[in-house]
């Protein structure tokens, strides 16, 4: 039992460092279809818009709105502590980091409420380790990974988690 649990959390860190790897160093094409939800080029847009002066407006011609404001809001920070020229691949890179540590930190709030919840006399150590190794392939494997919902999605479930885990 405490092999499989190893195999994984080996399997997880494996995925997660896959997934640091497309987006730090990678070609774009790599890290585009798994980590980049279909917003994604809206959201960035229109950050990178609002730096270069034009507010928030995706094509720097009209004001724009149907986007979340607060992801909006952290991406404008985030290119402006760490793309100093803004160019678009680095705005990309640092968008995708910004979705990654979100996810990693709902992860580790998503371990820490299952390890709450699991009852200690269902769950013997062993057991408990493989229920936790398992969650940490499921969210590593599916739901990090952003094709088949927008880019806000890891910042709603951080939230979500932190606020059941008060």
């Amino acid at each position: 039992m405490r092999a499989l649990s190893r195999l994984l959390c080996l399997l997880s860190a494996c995925l997660l460092g896959l997934v640091a790897w497309a987006l730090l160093i990678a070609e774009p094409r790599f890290s585009a279809y798994a980590l980049v939800g279909d917003d994604a080029g809206y959201y960035f847009a229109i950050a990178r818009n609002f730096l270069l002066g034009y507010g928030p407006s995706f094509d720097r011609l009209h004001a724009t709105n149907g986007f979340n404001p607060l992801l909006t809001g952290l991406l404008i920070v985030t290119y402006k502590l760490f793309v100093p020229g803004l160019s678009v691949i680095g705005c990309y890179r640092a968008g995708l980091l910004l979705t990654l540590l979100a996810n990693l930190g709902s992860l580790f709030l998503l371990l820490r409420l299952l390890g709450r919840m699991l009852d200690a006399e269902v769950f013997t150590p062993g057991l408990r380790s493989l229920a936790l190794a398992t969650a940490s392939v499921l969210f590593a494997g599916f739901i990090a990974l952003k094709s088949n919902y927008g880019m806000d999605a890891p910042l709603v479930l951080l939230i979500g988690l932190a606020y059941l885990d008060r």
